[in-house]
């Protein structure tokens, strides 16, 4: 417990309990700002990668370097592990694939086109092209032009 002497006269009894993280303004008359900084959009595109692994590879390391905490940073390369399984599938995976863009777009909109864009590049439509017009169709329904 710490005691402080405010300009009026009297004390003032402040505890903090547990791990406090952040700020803590005790006295007359003060005021607190905060001022919260989204991450910005990445700036090199995935989708021009030369192929599908490197592709993966890159919007892994745009997500580490955004500067996130490490639990939104644990959270959106869980997405990208599952991104590429639905994708490298036998026959890819296109329920999973609208999911993980809908969660980027959701909770990480910084990241929400460059998802979107790594979906509708030549990557990854050649992939799901390769498994037949059918889940071409149904890709173009799901996920867009």
């Amino acid at each position: 417990m710490q005691h402080a002497q405010p300009t009026g006269g009297g004390s003032v009894n402040i505890h903090v309990g547990r791990d406090a993280s952040g700020q803590i303004t005790v006295g007359d008359h003060n005021t607190a700002e905060m001022h919260h900084t989204a991450p910005t959009a990445p700036t090199e595109d995935p989708a021009e990668a030369p192929d599908l692994t490197s592709a993966l590879a890159r919007l892994r390391e745009l997500v580490e370097a955004a500067g996130l905490d490490e639990t939104a940073t644990r959270a959106a390369l869980v997405r990208v592990d599952e991104l590429e399984e639905a994708v490298t599938a036998d026959r890819p995976d296109l329920a999973t694939m609208e999911e993980v863009q809908g969660w980027f777009g959701r909770r990480m909109p910084a990241f929400a086109g460059t998802v979107h864009r790594l979906l509708l590049g030549p990557l990854v439509t050649r992939a799901v092209a390769a498994a037949g017009d059918e889940l071409a169709q149904e890709f173009t329904r799901r996920i867009g032009t």
